[in-house]
């Protein structure tokens, strides 16, 4: 009951900037997982939707609207979670859209929420409504573009997230990137095809060690070559890829569950709860 006090008399607090706004309700919402008392964090849930209004900055209500979605996802809550990704679908819409690199903090916990629950009609919106942004920004967009892959996968549209996925690590291989960004989007583009079958992984997988060279450093950029360290990490990303058997197998097995199926699965885990009590 305290935290859900602090928390909306700190949100309605006017004098804080959007930033502090943000971070109260992020904070507030991790002690209400913590808790594993589901009550309490429904209330600091639904406290929290009802004040992302007063976030004007689109990049930290994007991010708040990410933390709602890991809550609701710890829920089960399947309305919630598919009210919160119309309201990403929204926020990218309005005139003011989050830069590409804020959408990630929503996109990463929407996609482990639908993983969770099961994809439906407002998963195809949410990503429909993010394709034209993941062209924006190279870096950022790489990143966006293997995330969102990931997602139709989800979908079972094989073949907008193999387009996706490949265009992702075409850009990724390209010219342009600096070492930081080539870094980052080869580890985005790796961790997102841990989620595909063997047979779409090995040519990939291949692709991105044979073009370990140009995973280039700070260290690698001088005459001393010291200590290769982002060819050591893709390569180990490259590795984990190729060896993860229980990624792609618990994405089967949610696979396997028809749209009925998952509502008498999320049934049956609320009247456990309700027995059980937390």
């Amino acid at each position: 009951e305290r935290s859900l006090d602090a928390l909306t008399s700190l949100m309605d607090d006017r004098s804080l900037f959007d930033f502090e706004a943000r971070i109260v309700g992020q904070r507030m919402l991790r002690v209400g997982i913590r808790s594993g008392n589901d009550e309490l964090l429904a209330d600091l849930l639904r406290a929290t939707q009802l004040r992302l209004g007063r976030l004007s900055h689109p990049g930290h209500r994007a991010e708040l609207i990410g933390e709602c979605l890991r809550a609701a996802a710890v829920l089960h809550d399947s309305g919630g979670v598919d009210e919160l990704l119309d309201a990403v679908v929204t926020l990218v819409r309005t005139p003011d859209a989050p830069a590409t690199r804020d959408l990630l903090t929503a996109v990463t916990p929407g996609l482990a929420a639908l993983r969770r629950l099961g994809a439906g009609d407002s998963a195809r919106r949410f990503l429909d409504a993010l394709v034209p942004t993941a062209a924006r920004g190279q870096r950022e967009g790489i990143r966006l573009r293997a995330a969102l892959a990931e997602g139709f996968l989800l979908l079972r549209d094989t073949e907008r997230a193999d387009a996706l996925l490949d265009e992702a690590l075409d850009d990724t291989l390209a010219e342009g990137l600096d070492h930081v960004g080539r870094h980052e989007a080869g580890t985005a583009v790796l961790s997102a095809l841990r989620h595909w079958p063997t047979g779409g992984r090995a040519p990939r997988c291949r692709r991105g060690f044979e073009a370990l060279p140009r995973f280039t450093d700070s260290f690698t950029a001088s005459t001393q070559r010291v200590y290769e360290t982002h060819k050591i990490l893709i390569a180990e990303r490259v590795v984990d890829a190729l060896a993860d058997e229980v990624t792609v197998a618990d994405d089967r097995a949610r696979a396997w569950l028809a749209d009925e199926e998952q509502s008498t699965r999320r049934k049956i885990l609320a009247d456990w709860r309700d027995v059980c009590g937390r």
